[in-house]
């Protein structure tokens, strides 16, 4: 199972935690995907992303096929 935001919060103790990102790359997609789907979704923000202009900003040095699967 896979849990964000509170809900992971109040189980942390219980959890095992996994960043998607290191260094500021990402280095798990799914967990990433996962991630933007629950906070532009309707349990936070509501919005679809398609519709909006949304700002990533990416490391120094960020390989080239991260930045193609991030404007994916």
């Amino acid at each position: 199972d896979l849990m964000v935001g509170d809900e992971a919060s109040e189980l942390r103790s219980m959890l095992e935690v996994n960043y998607p990102m290191e260094n500021g790359i990402v280095r798990n997609w799914d967990d990433m995907k996962h991630l933007w789907d629950y906070t532009f979704g309707p349990e936070k923000l509501n919005i679809n992303s398609r519709n909006c202009k949304i700002l990533l900003t990416e490391p120094p040095m960020n390989p080239t096929k991260n930045r193609e699967k991030i404007i994916e």
